[in-house]
Order: C-alpha cells, then sequence, then structure tokens
C-alpha cells in the first residue's frame, strides 16, 4: 500500500515514500506533491513514457489540482502522487504542519509565498508587475472561491506612492540609499509605541522576511534594477529591510492582498492578519512626515544611459 512515512527524529521532517505497485485510473482523486506538501488533485489522462537514459517505460499522469487554475495542470509519475485514504490525510496534515512550524500566521505567509528570484517578476512603468498578475490568474481559477486579505491604503499614503512613482519614472530620481529610517527601523518604532501587543515582532519579522523576498523578484521599477544590483554588491550581507524605507514597503502593501490571494487561510486567520497590517499602515500614517524624508537623488550620466541602452 502506498503511504507516508513521519521521521520522528529531532529533525521533525517527515519523508514521503512511495510504492511503485500502487495502480491508478483516470478521472481518480489523489494527493499529489507539490512544494512538499500534499494537494488534492484529479487524474485527467494517463500515458507510459520512455527517456533519453532509459529505455523502459514509467506510466505518467497528468493532473488538475482541485481549485487552481488548469495553467497548473502537469504530468507527473507515480511517486508524486498518492491514494486517498486516512493514513495519507493525517500525514498531509502533518506535512503542513511541518512546512509551517509554529509560527503564526503572518510567519506562515514567508513560506507559503509565490514569490520567485526571477528578475523578470519586476514592475512595469505603470506599478504593475506582468508576471505577478498572471501568476494570480494562473493559481485562482474564475470559479475558486477564496478568503482574501483585503485592507485599504490611507490616502495620503497612497498620495505618497504616486509622487514616488513620478520621480522615478517620469523624472528618473532614484530614492537616495541606505533610506533613513529604513523598514526595520520603522518597525522598531511600531513596535515600541505597541508594546502591550505581544503579537508584534512576530508580525514584523514576518514583513520584513517577505520584503526581503518580495524587492528583487516584484517591487521595483525598472529604473530602479541597477541601484538595486549596486546595493547587493555594496551590502552583500545586508537584509533590504535595513537598506530600503517607507516608499518601498508601501509597495509591499499594495502588492499584499494579490500574493495573500494564492494562499488558503482560515478566516480567523485573516482577521488577525488584516488587523495587523491596518494597525501598521495607521502607525505609518500617523508618523508620515517622519517616514517619509524626501530624500532622493539624480543618477549618473552612465547609469541613465546604461538604463535607455537595455
Amino acid at each position: 500500500m502506498q503511504e507516508i512515512s513521519s521521521n520522528t527524529s529531532t529533525s521533525n521532517t517527515t519523508t514521503i515514500i512511495n510504492s511503485p505497485s500502487e495502480t491508478f485510473s483516470e478521472n481518480e482523486k489523489v494527493l499529489a506533491k507539490f512544494k512538499n506538501n500534499l494537494y488534492e488533485a484529479k487524474i485527467l489522462k494517463m500515458e507510459m513514457r520512455g527517456s533519453k537514459t532509459d529505455s523502459k517505460k514509467k506510466q505518467y499522469f497528468f493532473i488538475h489540482y482541485n481549485g487552481w487554475n488548469e495553467k497548473w495542470d502537469e504530468w507527473v509519475d507515480a511517486s508524486k502522487i498518492f491514494k486517498i485514504n486516512e493514513t495519507n490525510r493525517e500525514l498531509q496534515s502533518k506535512l503542513s504542519t511541518n512546512s509551517r512550524g509554529r509560527k503564526g500566521p503572518v510567519g506562515k505567509l514567508v513560506e507559503d509565498g509565490t514569490l520567485s528570484d526571477s528578475e523578470d517578476d519586476v514592475e512595469n512603468e505603470n506599478g504593475g508587475s506582468g508576471n505577478l498578475k498572471k501568476r494570480k490568474h494562473e493559481v485562482l481559477s474564475e470559479n475558486t472561491t477564496v478568503n482574501t486579505v483585503e485592507f485599504t491604503l490611507p490616502l495620503n499614503l497612497k498620495s505618497v506612492l504616486v509622487e514616488n512613482w513620478s520621480l522615478i519614472v517620469n523624472d528618473k530620481m532614484l530614492v537616495k540609499l541606505p533610506k533613513s529610517p529604513t523598514i526595520s527601523e520603522i518597525f522598531k518604532g511600531y513596535i515600541t509605541s505597541r508594546q502591550k501587543d505581544k503579537d508584534i515582532d512576530e508580525v514584523t519579522e514576518g514583513l520584513k522576511s517577505y520584503f526581503n523576498k518580495a524587492l528583487g523578484p516584484i517591487l521595483l521599477y525598472k529604473f530602479e534594477r541597477l541601484q538595486y544590483k549596486d546595493i547587493l554588491k555594496t551590502y552583500p550581507k545586508t537584509p533590504m529591510s535595513d537598506i530600503y524605507g517607507g516608499e518601498h514597503l508601501l509597495r509591499l502593501f499594495v502588492k499584499l492582498p494579490l500574493l495573500l490571494s494564492t494562499l488558503n487561510m482560515e478566516d480567523k486567520t485573516i482577521s488577525i492578519i488584516k488587523k495587523s497590517f491596518e494597525d501598521i499602515l495607521k502607525y505609518i500614517e500617523e508618523n508620515e512626515i517622519t517616514i517619509f524624508i524626501k530624500d532622493y537623488i539624480t543618477p549618473s550620466n552612465a547609469y541613465v544611459k546604461s538604463f535607455t541602452d537595455k
């Protein structure tokens, strides 16, 4: 019988073991392995395939992940799919628990996020990220019901974003980096102002980690990418949350509803996250004058030429 075995050592990892003798059929509902978790799926097609290195044919399955757009349908071999039974259901839950660890709602988001390290995901000049929007539609089909985190950016903070966009895209200016205050410093001030909230440290650490992952792939305008590469060379071991400031943090908040819409979250989790984000934005709004100090630089002619030559 195909099953998933649990490694109960101190490493707290769960190993998936598949029996090659297990048989499947078309239209069968299964559990499919994706990024070290198991998701419900359906077998749409089956076929035998050989390989360049081995003439012996293997069974492959074309599967559809339940609730995902059909663009995520894929061919997998038998090692990636599992029978739906009580044992595998139980260990599916354990796999999910192990991948999340003991983190709270915001901490979980960092691991579950769909961010890549590709430079092809950078934003376009209108402030949108084409690949990110495409990714949302790939994950979410039209008939999928998803609980999302929705919050409104205060109007004056939207104005900050618009001005920042215009200075960079139209006027070819750059935010002076390292920024003062940095995102880490902003959160430090926020924590100090909310001492009674025991979950604040986790929330801010989760957001910093998310920012550090998201900055390169989806938060930069094209004109900023050369500056970003220079920053990585100059500060190779420094988290970007210790370099960038409020303007770029606001960009993350704009993207968060879209990013989080790809996750399957309970209503309680959504409520906690929404409340946390709104409180942080309230603090940023209250301290707008000190957080968004206008400090821009005019890049060199060589920088501009390098950008226009691309």
